[in-house]
């Protein structure tokens, strides 16, 4: 058990989840804010217990009463145990993008059986077979940091919406993405009703504005995002600007964070039986690197020893220096020259280079923002041209042909006199900011239109 708070940091850093993208991906609509959170506990377990000889897994209680964000005070359990019995009576679709292409079943129960008589203090529960396989033995998945679950859970949908974003980053294997989704499926994937929040101003201000602001406050990930219309005038997806940032254990909340290495622990107790295997997760950018040595004749064991002692960025650059020099006929047997290469660490770049590269990506990343933000004042321009002339243009259609007629000469009289001789008529473009500021509450209305682009 960690004693100081380097010990705890450690410990929290080592205690991740495996998350498939397809039980990232899940329709949560039909369920309530607990049963949700409860998903992701319940794959925590499966990845850190074993069965008993029935074949149930046992989480405790009061750990699901610490990570759904409930009072420590309220020893009822009946909501917890209502969820339990949700997600076993309820089908769920799953794999919601499509974009794990290695599940088969899309709509199944998650939990098949519930041990009504359990051991004091914990539940009994069974889980579906072709479930407890992609949890066991995931191919897309990301590795997710436990207590981000823990820091979201008193936030409906923190977690749900961390996972959305911390499954991109990890299956692309990048420090920043670009996500478009629609707001459909966003509802869908975070458990909102699809007929509530219609008007893109009340999802934004209650939704995605604070879900962002909490993850951005509490996580690894900082997001930002921006509405978009795919058709028409009205927002039908948003644009998530998602990136890494550094992180650090929150010092004030230290002692509950201590307090709960005790139940994390009791949550993997063997009930019945002993670990008869060791399943050795790997992120889906590890395995990947994994395969490139083996393809090359490299035996699996040697790329995991490698990957252990100098991480996964220094062997993949390995494989490159090795697959460079067999290119350029330096090296004969290439599968003995990784392996040695592996071996020893040679082929990593140096800091300087590193730093050479880091700053290429910056340069690169900072373009794109750049252009990115370009684009968008130049959007807002031609929206705010688009604003202002149909409000103009309404506004001159309730004046009589009287009221246009004494209109037109006023603001000919106050226009200079080389473009006084131009104007004809109020369409004129050099009336149309005059005409604009005439018009009661028109840059309020302004305003506002702007804020939503």
């Amino acid at each position: 058990m960690p004693e100081t708070v380097e010990e705890l940091e450690d410990y929290y850093e080592h205690q991740q989840l495996s998350q498939p993208t397809a039980m990232v991906h899940i329709d949560r609509t039909r369920l309530s804010a607990t049963a949700r959170a409860l998903i992701p506990l319940i794959m925590y377990v499966v990845q850190n217990s074993e069965k008993d000889k029935d074949g149930f897994y046992y989480i405790k209680k009061s750990f699901v009463r610490s990570s759904t964000g409930q009072e420590k005070a309220n020893q009822d359990y009946t909501i917890i145990n209502t969820a339990f019995e949700e997600i076993r009576d309820q089908k769920i679709e799953w794999n919601v993008l499509r974009e794990d292409n290695t599940v088969d079943e899309y709509d199944i129960n998650f939990i098949i059986g519930r041990k009504r008589n359990s051991r004091r203090g914990s539940i009994g529960f069974e889980v579906h077979e072709k479930i407890e396989k992609y949890i066991l033995n995931p191919r897309v998945f990301a590795k997710t940091k436990i207590i981000f679950m823990l820091l979201l859970a008193r936030k409906k949908g923190g977690f749900d919406f961390y996972s959305l974003l911390d499954d991109e980053l990890c299956r692309h294997e990048e420090e920043y993405r670009e996500k478009v989704i629609s707001i459909e499926i966003i509802k869908k994937l975070l458990g909102i009703d699809k007929e509530a929040y219609k008007v893109f101003k009340d999802f934004k201000i209650r939704v995605l504005k604070p879900l962002c602001e909490e993850v951005n406050k509490n996580t690894d990930i900082q997001v930002t995002y921006e509405g978009e219309k795919y058709s028409g005038r009205k927002f039908t997806h948003i644009r998530f600007f998602i990136e890494r940032q550094p992180w650090q254990l929150p010092l004030f909340d230290i002692q509950r964070f201590f307090s709960l290495v005790e139940e994390i622990e009791g949550t993997k107790e063997i009930p019945m039986a002993k670990k008869t295997q060791e399943v050795v997760f790997h992120a889906a950018s590890e395995n990947k690197i994994i395969e490139k040595f083996v393809e090359q004749g490299v035996t699996k064991s040697n790329v995991e020893k490698a990957l252990e002692q100098w991480g996964e960025e220094n062997i993949t650059e390995i494989f490159d220096y090795c697959l460079d020099q067999h290119n350029k006929g330096k090296v004969q047997s290439l599968a003995g020259y990784m392996a040695s290469c592996l071996k020893k660490g040679h082929g990593m770049k140096s800091k300087a280079e590193k730093k050479a590269e880091e700053k290429k990506a910056n340069q690169k990343k900072k373009a794109n923002q750049d252009k990115k933000s370009k684009e968008r004042e130049e959007l807002r321009k031609e929206a705010k041209g688009e604003f202002i002339k149909n409000e103009v243009q309404h506004y001159l259609s309730t004046l009589t042909d009287e009221e246009s007629e004494t209109l037109l000469e006023e603001l000919k009289a106050k226009s200079p006199p080389i473009i006084r001789r131009h104007i004809k008529t109020l369409n004129h473009p050099s009336l149309t900011l005059m005409i604009a500021n005439r018009i009661p509450d028109y840059k309020v209305r302004l305003d506002e239109y702007l804020k939503e682009i």
